[in-house]
């Protein structure tokens, strides 16, 4: 995807502000270096009313040099600040991070952000090869915690960089008591845990509850909570 021009965002956002009774709104995009700091404060600038957008669904990947910045470079969480006060409304937010870095810090920041959209119910998170660590997936866990209105959440985490057995075992533990969700899925793939391991945690998280289930593969583990009849 090509890198957008400053004009073209100026004109996006103007037809979108005309769509007053948009209620579904998708967007992909793919991040370079100067688009989010030049272009986010335009952004911002020309989509001030609020929105009646109930569902919000937002893939954003990185070439080149943003893939491999750290956080200190990366102004992805920042935008996305931006752009979530103008959706009050907001029930349904599915992101698809594709290489993007992310920080302990940035998703907790991230949740705080949420906690005042008072009607999200389902929050969706996919990270493609965005090299996530432990402390991330944790992060989760803490931020989820904290934002009582969200009875669905999914977690799909695809990458070479495992993920390890310890931290899978206690974020399962630690949302599947969380009493205000329902539903739960978290999927993690390209695990470096030997098969009989990936078995042996799938058969601990069941523990947690009847109504946790786990599906195992050889390198992936499945885990989500089933609503009660």
């Amino acid at each position: 995807m090509p890198e957008p021009s400053r004009r073209l965002s100026i004109m996006e956002s103007f037809y979108l502000s005309r769509l007053r009774l948009l209620e579904n709104l998708q967007s992909y995009t793919t991040l370079r270096k100067g688009t989010i700091r030049d272009e986010a404060p335009q952004l911002k600038k020309n989509l001030r009313k609020p929105y009646k957008i109930k569902s919000l669904d937002v893939t954003s990947s990185a070439t080149g040099q943003w893939a491999s910045m750290g956080m200190d470079k990366n102004h992805s969480l920042q935008a996305l600040k931006q752009v979530l006060g103008i959706f009050p409304h907001l029930e349904t937010m599915k992101l698809k991070l594709i290489k993007i870095p992310s920080s302990f810090e940035g998703i907790l920041t991230f949740f705080d952000v949420v906690s005042f959209l008072p009607n999200l119910h389902c929050l969706e998170w996919e990270f493609l090869n965005c090299h996530i660590s432990d402390l991330e997936v944790i992060a989760f866990a803490q931020g989820l915690a904290k934002i009582q209105q969200i009875k669905y959440f999914s977690l799909k985490v695809i990458q070479n960089l495992s993920i390890s057995e310890d931290c899978i075992e206690k974020v399962a533990c630690a949302i599947s008591r969380l009493p205000h969700l329902s539903k739960f899925n978290l999927y993690f793939r390209k695990l470096s845990i030997h098969p009989r391991g990936i078995l042996e945690l799938g058969k601990r998280i069941e523990n947690f509850g009847e109504n946790i289930q786990c599906i195992c593969s050889k390198e992936s583990i499945y885990i989500y909570k089933t609503v009660t009849e």
